[in-house]
């Protein structure tokens, strides 16, 4: 029997290459975002809670970060923010939200973007408009209605969304007619 000499690679090729692929393979879900994005949380680290995707969640957020995220950071030609994504049954919970939350599939993301220091979330908003973003629901949340606190956004996919606008002033939640939503632009 003819014996086969093994192949020696240094263990630095070997790391090099897991990490390469872990970037390339697991971790990356979109030209910006990665399930680190997605999966993070300070809440989570403070109470000891893991929150972990299950691979339809991962699917739901790699849509996500697609078809919303990937073409409104293409157009501020920069990452946003992310405040929050994912949330585990149990996390979502601890932070008071409800129990049919779109964040518990991974279908949203609270989202912020910052020039400079300065939070513009105004130009998420004209992101959104300019890029024509087909969403399930908008939250503009607290701060004014041009340029919230921050901005709550989902999607449930093709031909399920249903284009929802709210704002939330911090005591109640008002709908805009998405014609409405598209007149901020102008204002």
């Amino acid at each position: 029997m003819k014996r086969i000499k093994p192949i020696s690679i240094g263990i630095g090729a070997v790391v090099g290459a897991f990490f390469l692929y872990k970037l390339l393979t697991v971790d990356k879900i979109s030209k910006y975002y990665t399930i680190y994005d997605v999966e993070n949380s300070d809440n989570a680290d403070q109470y000891g809670i893991e929150n972990k995707l299950d691979t339809l969640s991962r699917l739901r957020a790699q849509r996500l970060a697609l078809t919303v995220l990937d073409p409104i950071s293409d157009y501020l030609n920069s990452r946003l923010f992310i405040s929050s994504w994912f949330r585990s049954p149990l996390l979502n919970r601890i932070v008071g939200s409800k129990d049919k939350s779109d964040h518990t599939k991974a279908n949203a993301v609270d989202i912020e973007h910052f020039i400079n220091g300065v939070q513009r979330n105004d130009l998420i908003i004209e992101a959104i408009i300019r890029k024509n973003i087909n969403f399930d629901q908008l939250i503009l949340e607290k701060g004014s209605i041009n340029n919230p606190n921050w901005i709550h956004i989902s999607t449930r996919g093709p031909g399920q969304n249903r284009n929802q606008v709210l704002y939330f002033d911090g005591a109640e939640y008002k709908t805009l007619s998405y014609k409405q939503f598209l007149n901020l632009l102008n204002e």
